[in-house]
């Protein structure tokens, strides 16, 4: 398997690490320091036709972040290592029931992770899909 391809198979466009290996990496520390979980600073803007969320990772590669979303809940994580620290950041954010899953973006750019949900004017399923951090 190469770089581009995740553990579905799925293409994607730049440098893409599979969400496997990024998960395997939380659940190693988990069993190193499961008390060294960090929140990172967040803004949640909400607007008729957008929620937008800003999260401040600053240092990281945007392989080493991952999001999630399951039903409605949309689970942030990200995992850094160096020789001399380790840091775990992990955020759970409730996405409204008019968001529309499918449309998510998220973009990492200079320590920021921008997140923009576009909502519906009708009550969208809950689904359950790893989100592409571009």
């Amino acid at each position: 398997m190469n770089h581009y391809e995740t553990a579905s198979s799925g293409v994607y466009p730049g440098c893409y690490q599979p969400i496997h290996l990024v998960t395997d990496a939380f659940d190693e520390f988990n069993l190193l320091s499961p008390n060294n979980k960090l929140e990172p600073d967040m803004i949640i803007h909400n607007s008729e036709a957008m929620q937008e969320i800003w999260i401040n990772l600053p240092g990281l590669q945007k392989y080493e972040i991952s999001i999630l979303l399951d039903n409605r809940i949309l689970w942030v994580r990200a995992y850094h290592a160096e020789e001399s620290e380790k840091k775990r950041y992990e955020a759970k954010i409730r996405i409204p029931t008019y968001a529309d899953a499918w449309f998510i973006q998220a973009i990492y750019q200079a320590g920021l992770l921008k997140i923009k949900i576009p909502i519906e004017e009708q009550v969208c399923p809950k689904i359950s899909r790893d989100i592409i951090i571009y």
